[in-house]
């Protein structure tokens, strides 16, 4: 599961949001899904006026979530924020990363380097 940022506003609690995708995991392993792999919510720079947020409110939930999903999932978590950097890799939406900018690329790059020892190199495309 690749995470965004849509389900933060200005109400949200970092734990609601845990509590969520744990249960979305839940549901997929109940489904038969072995593994499910999730990366942390990235930064990102603009905000529609309706969510009442801003990119220090956005980051201080952001940063709580990943931690949540980090302590739980583990070896299934991926830190995307290590890899993939506001604004350099970004578009110029400030929210998705970028093609020309690197980010999808980067965003490839850490998903295979985060799962590598996990997916037999068989699976990993190489373009």
């Amino acid at each position: 599961m690749i995470l965004g940022g849509n389900s933060i506003d200005a109400t949200t609690r970092p734990r609601e949001i845990y509590e969520e995708l744990k249960s979305m995991i839940a549901e997929l392993k109940m489904s038969g899904v072995e593994r499910v792999f999730v990366s942390g919510i990235i930064e990102r720079g603009q905000f529609p006026s309706w969510t009442g947020m801003n990119r220090q409110t956005f980051n201080k939930v952001r940063r709580a979530v990943n931690e949540l999903l980090k302590k739980h999932l583990k070896q299934d978590y991926v830190d995307m924020g290590k890899r993939i950097r506001y604004p350099t890799h970004y578009d110029r939406d400030g929210v998705h990363p970028g093609v020309k900018e690197g980010g999808m690329i980067k965003l490839r790059s850490a998903v295979i380097a985060s799962f590598s020892s996990t997916i037999p190199r068989s699976v990993v495309c190489r373009t």
